[in-house]
């Protein structure tokens, strides 16, 4: 298919995550980059397919996907819990004024905007693209260069409400530090027993993707709660301890009192990832922020 001019492979994932789970693939092996192309190619594979939504892993290592050596997008006919997110802040852009543009009320730090007019999406969101990887906040870890090494990127995702096409831009922050060596925008320590792996575009998007070995180490997690003989991993036994505490489990509630208790940990990882907290500081970072982008956008 051609996308953007170009023309590109596309194919379904063998992973099959969500329904009709595809990959677009660059036809040229250049490594993934997120700028204003980007955004272009996101709003052609919109308009030719608007029941998809498309988005892009981060192009930076730890923020980003698994094959950052070639460019490559996923979509897929799949509503995620962040499309439904509502916004919790109103930014208004005198220079865009049809645009629609907020911080949506999610773990992640998220910037949405909405509009039919496709160009002004594009225009406007290379600038916050731009704006973001030049901006630090040193109160709060946020670090945008190490000399020449950047470390400020996006997670964008695009899809279609009806004739608008709405863009979320992720913000997302590499650094590491030597109490989280990992990533400060990363699962922290006490979450790696879950999950300990980069957070991708479908989990930013609110599905976990969670390791393999879980599968049987949950199992045995189970029978520690029923008080059945089991051979619980060290790494659970603190978590495994909490849960029986604050829950009354029998046979009959223990899958979902383990489901809702995995779901809180996916939450606090996707907290750990966000580099504007749920928070009062969080907020005042918010404040700065897009105190400073509409300031620079407006100019």
């Amino acid at each position: 298919m051609m996308i953007g001019g170009r023309p590109w492979g596309f194919q379904y994932s063998p992973y099959a995550y969500f329904n009709e789970h595809c990959i677009f693939l660059d036809q040229k092996h250049i490594p993934m980059i997120i700028n204003q192309q980007t955004l272009i190619n996101l709003v052609d594979i919109e308009k030719q397919l608007p029941e998809y939504f498309v988005g892009s892993n981060a192009d930076l290592p730890i923020v980003g996907g698994s094959m950052l050596a070639h460019e490559h997008y996923q979509g897929g006919r799949h509503v995620f819990p962040m499309m439904k997110a509502k916004i919790k802040k109103v930014i208004n852009f005198d220079q865009y004024p049809e645009v629609k543009a907020g911080v949506v009320d999610w773990p992640m730090s998220d910037l949405r905007l909405t509009n039919k007019n496709s160009l002004d999406l594009i225009d406007l969101g290379s600038k916050i693209i731009d704006f973001w990887d030049h901006y630090s906040d040193q109160d709060r870890q946020i670090k945008a260069f190490d000399g020449e090494t950047r470390h400020h990127t996006v997670t964008p995702i695009m899809h279609r409400e009806g004739e608008d096409f709405v863009l979320d831009l992720v913000l997302r922050d590499n650094n590491t530090s030597d109490k989280y060596p990992l990533g400060i925008f990363h699962p922290h320590a006490e979450l790696w027993h879950i999950k300990k792996e980069n957070i991708g575009l479908i989990e930013v998007m609110g599905r976990a993707i969670l390791p393999g070995r879980l599968k049987k180490e949950l199992e045995e997690v189970k029978k520690y709660l029923l008080n059945e003989d089991n051979e619980i991993a060290d790494s659970h036994l603190e978590w495994a301890k909490k849960i029986k505490a604050e829950h009354q489990i029998t046979r009959e509630n223990v899958n979902s009192i383990l489901q809702q208790a995995l779901v809180e940990v996916f939450d606090q990882v996707l907290e750990c990832a966000g580099v504007f907290k749920n928070n009062k500081d969080g907020e005042a970072g918010w404040q700065s922020f897009t105190k400073a982008l509409v300031s620079e956008v407006d100019k």
